[in-house]
């Protein structure tokens, strides 16, 4: 079993840290309510006019739609309303990002101390010559505003939101939906709130890499006592198999997780073994790894967080392997991820080429 107090704080960091994320995605919901007030009478007499024409025997083209006059003053009104709310919550995702960073540079020491054995404290290592370094939360400003691939959070905002959901809008009006005017209003209302969607996950999967990143990073300059750090998931029916079985692996503070879009997981440091501080007492024993516990796990269950029949039978019949369950993707703005896999993928022989060794460092782009 983990040692207690590294699993509580562990825990209770994720749960605060979660509870950031749910006040973030609560409000930008909220903000979100503008938008769909203003465009939805719009919607409605766009999809009155259509059956009007309907009724009368005009013909519905998609060059006919586009001409017409409510059609093209709700894209400007919507185009005006989603560029103020992509103004509106960058200053929300970005102070998250702060909070999250400051927060993961005091919470990785509290993880460290935590699982240190015979109930030592970084302190008292600080005492016998091991001094903790600590980051300065200035430096770690380039993960608030920026994404991944460093690109501006705001201009990713805009391009996403603003241009996706008018294209989609766009392309429900001019895709042969117009002979249900029913069916193109309900259509028009999911692509508006597809760039509410769209927000949502830049913003959670964002402010959660700034937590791990700062926590990281505050490893990293402390290789005297921190050898790296494990990926932890939550391990319950949401969690996806891809990370059930990636639960527990071992990485370098100089790499980055391989966590996919709007992913849960979080990290755990990995000390080095306190013999090599001089001091006579043995490591504190690791919690059981997702897989293995996956394994134990009823049929049934198996087959809800696989979440596909196909995948499920092809597993259990062995024909994908446990590795075919992880599929992996290289993306230029999200960079390395792991993910659940799907059937014909791993039937097809694309995914994790083999189950990461939990008794060595893993290199996502290596392995």
């Amino acid at each position: 079993m983990v040692a207690p107090s590294i699993q509580t704080d562990a825990e209770r960091f994720r749960a605060q840290l979660l509870l950031r994320d749910r006040r973030l995605l609560t409000e930008m919901i909220a903000r979100y309510q503008p938008v769909m007030v203003s465009v939805e009478a719009q919607i409605v007499d766009l999809s009155n006019l259509i059956a009007r024409r309907a009724a009368t025997g005009v013909a519905q083209t998609p060059g006919s739609v586009v001409r017409i006059g409510q059609f093209r003053a709700m894209l400007a009104q919507l185009r005006t309303q989603l560029a103020g709310y992509a103004d509106s919550v960058e200053g929300l995702i970005t102070a998250t990002q702060r909070t999250n960073v400051d927060r993961a540079l005091t919470e990785a020491k509290t993880l460290v101390s935590g699982q240190l054995p015979g109930g030592l404290l970084v302190a008292d290592l600080e005492r016998l010559g091991v001094q903790w370094a600590t980051v300065d939360a200035r430096a770690m400003q380039q993960f608030v505003g920026t994404m991944r691939d460093g690109s501006s959070l705001h201009t990713y905002l805009s391009r996403q939101v603003v241009p996706g959901t008018l294209a989609r809008v766009t392309d429900t009006l001019t895709s042969g939906l117009l002979s249900n005017p029913r069916v193109t209003a309900r259509r028009l209302r999911a692509d508006v709130l597809g760039g509410q969607a769209q927000a949502l996950r830049i913003a959670r999967t964002e402010t959660l890499r700034a937590y791990r990143e700062a926590s990281r990073t505050q490893w990293a300059a402390n290789p005297r006592m921190v050898r790296g750090y494990r990926r932890r998931e939550a391990l319950d029916d949401r969690t996806c198999v891809g990370c059930w079985y990636m639960d527990g692996t071992l990485y370098s503070t100089d790499t980055a997780m391989d966590e996919h879009v709007q992913g849960r997981g979080y990290l755990v440091p990995e000390l080095v073994n306190p013999r090599e501080l001089g001091l006579p007492l043995d490591p504190e024993p690791l919690p059981t790894p997702g897989r293995e516990r996956f394994r134990a796990l009823p049929n049934a269950r198996q087959r809800a967080i696989i979440g596909n029949d196909r995948m499920f039978s092809a597993w259990k019949g062995g024909r994908i392997s446990e590795a075919g369950l992880v599929g992996r993707a290289m993306d230029p703005t999200w960079g390395a991820s792991t993910h659940a896999n799907s059937a014909r993928k791993a039937l097809a022989g694309d995914h994790l080429p083999q189950l990461p060794d939990l008794d060595e460092f893993y290199d996502p782009l290596g392995g």
